[in-house]
């Protein structure tokens, strides 16, 4: 049996058996590395010792294997390959002994619960593509250094070809590395959508050694909306996030803005019947009692709580206050809590059939389904006619619907359906994110639908009846960049009921390449950026990137999910149809077709374990930005020590009070894995047991601190307040701007700015005809600070189009709009 005994970073040693007496004078060595290159040896350097060949060869182990996504196999892990070795000894009589060997990937690598693709033992070199997705961009970039700790210098040669490709679209390179990056850009214009490798490969002597390390990155081609010809406002305001709207900007700057928040929780556990997690449930103005009303919830807490959790589950808990700012508890009298009325409890749904369920549970009380009578079957076009599209829905890729449904086909599939529901509980993982292996073999082989966990089935839903649209799965759990998988849940499903479409969001992962991945981070093998997944007829699906991290975010950077804006209690802005549930989904929205969709992306920074959320915006929801210049969150995180100092988990949804709108969210006090250590740890050995990667964290000194952290996570709601549509604006760089739009459909009567100025400052608006005649004579001048100041009287130009020329003057100029 042949064996690879590790030498130092450069030099392997093969062991073989060899027959007595022979006297082997050179080794043959063919080695195919786990992206199918082959490395052929030869050398000399053969040593007989009891009975055993020793050939020792120069072969850094520098590939970390494949990183290929692996179809509804999520438990934690890539498709790593294998690297296949031979060995032949020859001798003056020709050979003497042959022998091969495989060796996996997985092993290079630290292992906790689950493997650890990041940062390979035998690896020296850290590379990686400066951002893993480049959309509609035509400059790629890559960062490489040495591993100083591990070896002192070296010369690689470095060229980027396309998947599997032979040809080189870009270098070759050579660097002498040193422990600082270096950074390479390159240009990859007329390059396709697709995926690429940047090959590195180790010089010794100016010759190439051992194998190629493979760093992918992937490139999007994709026309997003261009500039209108007349821009059709709809009735909602123009943010001003970038010059979409306008056909001439001078001297101006687009600049997002950031929420005012007050440093302090709206509530904090302070009772018995809190939880250390807390949740906004509702948030009012009570006319009658002249105060706001907050209604929240338990939402989890620490493990030594466990066993009466079911206690606090569903208690509805009420906080008040006459500003906003300041809130208390009253003594309601209303409801037990071990033995006493005096509290805050309004009621106890536990035993109510229409109680809402906590986030992460299937919520059956408020979906439109039924999980006793429902029958599946695939959708026949002959048989059943078209598809309705306001009855299609996106099923869950984890263990809830349809698996939970008692009617799967025959006695066997139901039983199947059973053990792997068995299997599932057994391999979950304590942060959740396990889900059953599921064989590799084509769906339902016998034409009856057999759906198995780790898979997302879209469905019309007729009755009882449940169609299933598509013969194989649209998505499986799992991580890859293939557009075919998805890390955890879906993050937003929308519906456009103007163009009568349906979007789903989902999370693509990269591989983890340092010195982008953390071996401490939650989800250490993979980068997560946003895809969305749509249909406009139920049957035919198309898929693509919208949003990832770029050069100008930190290394580690990830998105952790996203949304769009839209008024609490409402589901977006239009009524459409009831969203369809049974998704494990974060979000469902309705909206009709519009110029501008704002949102917000949950950045999550993998090396320092926090999280707060951004600004984003899109014409049509298939193409998503950013800002480019002057990046900032939307919700700062708070200063050390706060309840919010750690993460920001915001909700998309607004509450309109005067002339405000609050965001209500999630402020963490610790970073992202001190979760587990409050909830799912007792002690500081079991830590040190189950997570021994965590030591690796720059943050983390001793266990016994990090786990004291941990102990002290809470997870509070708080308020971020800006007046309407302040997310974003347009100001002059210098002096004055000027920005004049394309030309604007006039489908009200008033032209209204959302403005504010400096003492001394304006904005001068101009409305033109499209012939260029002045509309408005002379100019409106506005000063002051206003959400909706009526700025021209359209009503004689409705139908027609008019040009409007906003001059700019130490003012900050929000949005425009025509109402």
């Amino acid at each position: 049996m042949l064996e690879l005994v590790d030498c130092d970073y450069w030099w392997k040693m093969l062991v073989l058996p060899c027959p007595p007496g022979a006297t082997p004078l050179e080794a043959h060595v063919r080695i195919r590395q786990p992206q199918g290159f082959v490395q052929e040896l030869t050398t000399r350097d053969v040593e007989v010792r009891d009975g055993r060949a020793h050939v020792r060869i120069l072969y850094p182990l520098l590939d970390d294997g494949r990183y290929d996504p692996s179809h509804a196999t999520w438990n934690g892990s890539w498709e790593m390959g294998e690297y296949q070795i031979e060995l032949r000894l020859s001798g003056a009589e020709g050979e003497i002994a042959r022998g091969t060997m495989s060796l996996d990937p997985h092993s290079f690598f630290p292992c906790t619960r689950s493997p650890i693709a990041v940062d390979a033992r035998p690896q020296f070199i850290e590379c990686a593509a400066r951002q893993f997705l480049y959309i509609n961009e035509d400059t790629a970039c890559f960062v490489i250094r040495i591993r100083k700790h591990r070896v002192s210098a070296c010369e690689v040669s470095a060229d980027v070809t396309s998947r599997g490709g032979a040809a080189v679209l870009a270098g070759p390179w050579r660097f002498r590395l040193t422990h600082e990056f270096r950074e390479q850009s390159f240009d990859t214009t007329g390059w396709p959508t697709g995926e690429y490798w940047i090959r590195i490969r180790v010089l010794r002597e100016g010759e190439p050694v051992g194998p190629f390390c493979i760093r992918k990155f992937w490139k999007q081609v994709s026309s997003p909306p261009s500039g209108p010809e007349v821009l059709e406002l709809g009735g909602y305001p123009e943010v001003l996030v970038d010059d979409f709207a306008c056909a001439e900007v001078e001297g101006v700057q687009f600049v997002p803005d950031r929420l005012r928040t007050s440093g302090a929780p709206l509530v904090a556990p302070t009772a018995p019947h809190e939880e250390e997690m807390l949740s906004v449930e509702s948030l009012t103005w009570n006319e009658a009692a002249q105060r706001y009303e907050c209604v929240y919830v338990n939402s989890g807490g620490r493990l030594e709580r466990k066993d009466t959790e079911p206690e606090r589950e569903y208690l509805k808990l009420l906080a008040v206050s006459s500003d906003g700012e300041h809130w208390e508890k009253p003594r309601l009298g209303q409801v037990e809590y071990e033995g006493s009325r005096d509290n805050n409890i309004l009621r106890d749904e536990r035993d109510c059939p229409t109680r809402m369920i906590r986030f992460h549970k299937t919520r059956k009380d408020i979906m439109d389904h039924d999980i006793e009578c429902a029958q599946f079957r695939f959708y026949d076009p002959d048989r059943d006619g078209s598809v309705n599209l306001d009855n299609v829905f996106l099923a869950s890729g984890k263990r809830y619907f349809p698996l939970e449904c008692k009617s799967l086909g025959d006695a066997q599939a139901a039983q199947q359906a059973a053990d792997a529901e068995r299997a599932l509980q057994s391999s979950l993982r304590p942060d959740g994110l396990g889900v059953l292996d599921s064989p590799q073999e084509p769906a339902s082989p016998d034409g009856c639908f057999r759906p198995r966990s780790g898979e997302f089935w879209p469905f019309e839903k007729r009755g009882d009846l449940y169609l299933a649209l598509t013969r194989e799965p649209l998505l499986y759990l799992g991580v890859g960049m293939d557009l075919m998988h998805s890390s955890e849940s879906m993050r937003c499903h929308v519906e456009d009921t103007g163009r009568k479409r349906l979007l789903w969001y989902f999370r693509p992962a990269a591989p983890a390449y340092p010195p982008h991945g953390a071996v401490y981070d939650n989800m250490h093998l993979g980068l997560r950026c946003l895809a969305v997944l749509w249909t406009d007829d139920g049957l035919h699906y198309h898929r693509q990137f919208v949003l990832g991290p770029d050069q100008r975010d930190r290394f580690g950077t990830q998105f952790y999910g996203m949304g769009l804006l839209q008024k609490f209690g409402a589901c977006g802005d239009a009524p459409g149809r009831p969203v369809l549930g049974k998704l494990f989904c974060n979000i469902s929205q309705a909206f009709p077709t519009r110029n501008l969709y704002l949102g917000m992306v949950l950045a999550h920074w993998g090396i320092e374990q926090t999280q707060s959320p951004e600004l984003v915006w899109s014409r049509d929801l298939l193409h998503f930005h950013r800002f480019a210049q002057q990046r900032r969150s939307l919700i700062e995180l708070g200063a050390g020590g706060s309840f919010d100092a750690g993460m920001i988990r915001p909700r998309c949804t607004y509450h309109e009070f005067g002339d405000e709108w609050w965001y209500h969210y999630t402020g963490i006090n610790t970073r992202h894995n001190g979760y587990v250590v409050m909830a799912r740890l007792h002690t500081v050995d079991e830590m040190r047991r189950e997570y021994p990667n965590w030591a690796e964290a720059p943050y983390s000194c001793t266990w016994e601190g990090t786990f004291a952290d941990g102990k002290a996570t809470r997870y509070l709601p708080g308020v971020a307040r800006g007046k309407p549509y302040r997310l974003a604006h347009a100001e002059a760089v210098e002096g004055r701007g000027r920005l004049k739009t394309h030309p604007l459909r006039v489908d009200g009567d008033t032209l209204l700015i959302n403005a504010a100025t400096e003492p001394d400052g304006w904005v001068l608006v101009r409305v033109l005809d499209e012939t260029g005649q002045p509309v408005t004579d002379p100019p409106v001048r506005f000063q002051g600070d206003a959400t909706a100041a009526p700025v021209a009287d359209l009503g004689p130009r409705r139908g027609q189009a008019v040009v409007v020329e906003f001059t700019i003057y130490q003012a900050r100029l929000y949005s425009f709009q025509i109402a």
